[in-house]
């Protein structure tokens, strides 16, 4: 059975929390789980309070609020550009990891292009990291293209046409069938090294050589 999240956005005054304990333990006797997704941190002693399970709701890119979160005993945690390259590590912190596929990025910083962020391609999420994502949510979308990706990657696991159709913040051309097959093998423990200075180039040429343009550049 699926678990169903409830996204808190309102002060905690404006919640109704013993109402969420009871439909919590309603699920549990039908196999189910709720879980609260915190966007104010104070919101976590409530939840312990009332034995609900939570997460918070903003992306984590540090080893250091990871720690700190899995402390305060968050369920999942859903991360950020490098901890979503380095899946292997996290894994070994026992907590469920939450991933958003079709978005590169989220901090807002001026960036050229989404090619090193922490998106995931659909023939890569059911198999290659099917060991290191336990939950998936779709951002920026309405509710047709939320429809659209879900079964690009949870029926079709496939997508034949160009990334930043489906990838927010991608803003980079690459043909999807076009792609090596083990591109989503590499990223997924690369550390993300490129962005400290190594040399790695490895999603930049993949994506280069699934640019038509070059095709037709060599047959001009």
């Amino acid at each position: 059975m699926a678990d169903v999240i409830v996204k808190i956005t309102y002060h905690e005054a404006d919640v109704d929390w013993k109402y969420l304990a009871a439909m919590s333990k309603m699920m549990k006797s039908k196999g189910r789980t709720l879980i609260i997704c915190l966007s104010d941190i104070n919101d976590i002693t409530i939840c312990k309070k009332n034995d609900l399970k939570f997460y918070w709701g903003y992306p984590v890119n540090s080893f250091y609020q990871l720690r700190a979160l899995v402390d305060a005993g968050v369920c999942a945690v859903r991360l950020a550009p490098p901890l979503t390259h380095m899946l292997p590590e996290v894994k070994k912190f026992g907590i469920d990891v939450l991933a958003v596929p079709n978005v590169a990025y989220v901090d807002g910083l001026p960036r050229e292009d989404g090619v090193c962020g922490g998106w995931i391609r659909p023939e890569d999420l059911l198999t290659t990291y099917a060991d290191y994502v336990d939950m998936v949510e779709f951002e920026d979308c309405d509710n047709k293209k939320e429809q659209a990706l879900y079964r690009l990657y949870f029926e079709n696991s496939a997508w034949p046409g160009d990334l930043e159709m489906i990838i927010t913040n991608f803003n980079h051309t690459g043909v999807n069938r076009m792609i090596p097959p083990d591109l989503g093998q590499i990223r997924l423990n690369c550390g993300q090294k490129c962005q400290a200075g190594n040399r790695c180039r490895i999603c930049y040429r993949y994506l280069d050589l699934a640019n038509p343009a070059l095709f037709d550049n060599i047959k001009k």
